[in-house]
């Protein structure tokens, strides 16, 4: 992804302003506002969701995935769990 420089925008009425078509509906952004008066965007990434599903087994459920998880990984989801 190249830097581009140069680039001139306007806010409308409602304050808002059209970004290049590398931007798409429904994408996130970091908004810095510096010393200065810029203010500057940063594009968020979306995080990526495991691959993994539920299976009852012996009538208990059980989380299935494809790879595999330490124990210090579980600890910590048990120690997050309310």
């Amino acid at each position: 992804m190249g830097y581009t420089h140069g680039m001139k925008v306007i806010a409308d009425g409602r304050r808002r302003v059209t970004l290049p078509k590398t931007v798409h509906a429904g994408d996130v952004f970091d908004v810095e506002q510096q010393p200065n008066g810029r203010l500057v965007l940063t594009k968020l990434e979306k995080p990526t969701r495991p691959s993994a599903r539920l299976v009852k087994r012996s009538g208990l459920l059980f989380l299935s995935s494809r790879g595999t998880i330490t124990w210090e990984e579980t600890r910590k989801a048990m120690d997050e769990f309310p």
